[in-house]
């Protein structure tokens, strides 16, 4: 099952424009790994202060990245 911040990352992701290697260089995370976190192959192991940099990157407040449920 893919998780919810592998599908908000990559619906906010394509929607801004942002490549998997724009994410990888600004956060230090492996192109590879974000991928596989996209495609639900991998839980995402990321500590926050790299989903605060994930958020950064895509200009949006973590809490859309990690919510599992928007209003």
């Amino acid at each position: 099952m893919i998780s919810t911040f592998g599908k908000n990352l990559k619906k906010i992701r394509t929607q801004k424009g942002v490549s998997l290697s724009e994410i990888a260089s600004g956060s230090g995370v492996g192109e590879a790994l974000l991928n596989s976190i996209e495609i639900g192959e991998k839980r995402p192991p990321l500590s926050y202060p790299i989903v605060l940099l994930i958020a950064d990157i895509l200009e949006v407040n973590v809490k859309e990245l990690i919510d599992i449920k928007q209003n």
